[in-house]
């Protein structure tokens, strides 16, 4: 039993020795997000009236709150990487920023047509579902990284750190996807580009489970 537990320990203290600086992995982050979305960037059209939102305050205040989601996901997975470091807020703060990017879209855009019913039957087309499969994408490509990243820490919680490098993931590609969707519908905004971050935070749970166990 000693035994046991003075290898935990050696485990633990190999464990901070190691330990990657927040800076640095900020860095790193910073820099697999620009090149991810400089490759898409030059694969999709921008959309024809992204000058003029950037006139509007909501549009840029949406835009921040994105960016502000995905970095908050990554510091929380940098913190849950370790098991000698806490982030107790960071998880309420998550939630807050995407609980005021819900209103926004709900309050700040256009319902569009008064007969659901035929609002969403539109939504179904590939056209407009190809927000959701974009931002799929873009999820996979961030969070490939990143799960290779905390595979080299020691999550006191696998099923967590899955959730937070997909949120961080489909985050960026929810603030990439401002700049090339130019449907601003309520509704399309919910389905095509919140519920797929709701569906990768689910997915990433369960491959956090099986891939970041210790």
């Amino acid at each position: 039993m000693n035994a046991k537990i003075k290898e935990l320990a050696g485990t633990l203290s190999s464990s901070t020795t190691s330990m990657e600086s927040l800076a640095k992995f900020l860095i790193k982050f910073f820099i697999l997000s620009a090149c991810t979305t400089l490759m898409v960037y030059f694969l999709l059209p921008i959309r024809e009236n992204v000058a003029d939102k950037t006139h509007h305050f909501y549009y840029i205040l949406e835009n921040l709150l994105w960016f502000s989601l995905s970095v908050v996901s990554a510091i929380a997975l940098y913190y849950r990487s370790f098991p000698e470091t806490t982030d107790q807020l960071l998880p309420g703060l998550m939630i807050a920023l995407l609980f005021a990017l819900v209103i926004l879209a709900l309050t700040h855009h256009s319902v569009g047509t008064s007969d659901m019913t035929h609002a969403f039957s539109e939504e179904m087309s590939l056209w407009k579902g190809r927000c959701g499969m974009i931002i799929i994408v873009i999820t996979f490509i961030q969070s490939f990284f990143l799960f290779r990243w905390a595979k080299t820490g020691a999550s006191g919680s696998p099923a967590l750190s899955g959730i937070l490098a997909s949120v961080s993931s489909a985050s960026l590609g929810c603030l990439f996807m401002q700049f090339v969707c130019a449907h601003d519908q309520s509704l399309h905004l919910l389905l095509w580009h919140f519920l797929p971050v709701f569906a990768v935070a689910f997915a990433g749970q369960k491959l956090g489970q099986k891939v970041l166990r210790w």
